[in-house]
């Protein structure tokens, strides 16, 4: 990392199932978490002018999660994932909003490679995003959809990276070997109906429910991302 960034963000289109990299050089002076993504948000949702931003739940909905550049330090409170976009909890009138969340999954995010994900587009049935270091994948979230948030991290760490307890044991994931599990964000049944109180969960309850961000995963069809 240069500068407590690790120079890419990640955009995944659910839409065109596109996979590709944002410098993050070009949202440098917006610092991190919030200010990059709203940054990003104007560029990729606002500023194309192609909608009137008027429904939460419309696929143009770019929805960032954000590390800042003190992620993957001993900084204390450094590690929360920022998450904007339009909100689905402000209804009836959708409205720009934020929410964020602790735990680890920011700082795996960072120490995988990345400076946050942006998502865009919809899925034509339910997916999640795999990523392990710069390995990213769309996979088929079928057996997944309908599952709480717990059920769906266990599920998803056995796929990702068998049953590891924290620190124990080496773990080989992808081709490489961890001692750690994947950190994930992920929604659960509520979110899948679109409720506009939905949160997002990650590991045992840490949650982003200040803006209802869950349910427009729920409308995307993305169930869940993992970093490893």
């Amino acid at each position: 990392m240069t500068g407590g960034y690790a120079g890419k963000i990640l955009r995944v289109n659910l839409t065109t199932k596109a996979i590709s990299t944002i410098d993050t050089a070009k949202y440098e002076e917006f610092g991190g978490g919030y200010g990059m993504g709203t940054a990003i948000f104007w560029d990729l949702a606002v500023a194309p002018g192609e909608w009137d931003l008027k429904d939460a739940f419309d696929p143009r909905n770019v929805i960032p999660l954000m590390t800042g550049p003190l992620a993957a330090t001993i900084v204390p409170g450094a590690a929360r994932t920022s998450v904007c976009g339009l909100s689905p909890e402000t209804f009836p009138t959708c409205e720009f909003w934020r929410g964020n969340l602790g735990g680890r999954f920011g700082t795996t995010l960072k120490l995988a490679g990345w400076d946050g994900v942006v998502v865009e587009g919809k899925a034509e049935r339910p997916v999640w995003i795999n990523i392990i270091n710069d390995q990213v994948k769309i996979e088929d979230a079928k057996e997944l959809w309908g599952l709480d948030t717990y059920e769906t991290q266990d599920r998803i760490t056995k796929m990702v990276g068998g049953r590891t307890r924290f620190g124990e044991e080496w773990q080989q994931i992808g081709t490489s070997y961890n001692t750690a599990r994947p950190q994930i964000v992920c929604i659960g049944p509520v979110g899948e109906t679109k409720s506009r109180m939905a949160a997002l969960i990650s590991g045992s309850g840490i949650s982003a429910r200040i803006g209802g961000h869950a349910a427009v995963f729920g409308a995307k069809n993305l169930k869940a991302i993992s970093a490893t």
